[in-house]
């Protein structure tokens, strides 16, 4: 038999460059196991971290792209994932960016399932 495996994911991006297209979405949701009688038993949310725009390799190295269009998910009956994100420049708010900034709408941090920042 088989393990169930309930709890969400680990996904890891780190690259200069991060290009997360829409239309295309990541998803480290936690899952649920329905007994025979019924009973349902919730696993936790994952983790994604995604870091861009600086080099892995030679960290102060940066001026690479960042950009998140996709959707990202971490739903769970239990406890929602977690979502870490290192980026050069970050705004959250506002409708326009200087050049490299990831720009965040504050409604980002209400969407997706997500508990931890």
């Amino acid at each position: 038999v088989s393990p169930i495996l309930t709890k969400g994911g680990l996904v890891t991006i780190d690259a200069f460059n991060v290009n997360l297209l829409s239309g295309t979405s990541i998803n480290v949701s936690g899952g649920v196991n329905v007994s025979a009688t019924g009973s349902a038993t919730y696993g936790v949310g994952g983790s994604f971290h995604v870091s861009g725009g600086v080099d892995p390799l030679v960290p102060p190295l940066v001026g690479g792209s960042f950009n998140m269009n996709s959707a990202l998910e971490g739903y769970s009956g239990l406890q929602g994932a977690s979502l870490s994100i290192t980026a050069p420049l970050v705004q959250i708010g506002g409708s326009s960016a200087p050049a490299g900034t990831l720009l965040l709408t504050p409604q980002f941090f209400s969407t997706g399932g997500f508990n931890s920042f």
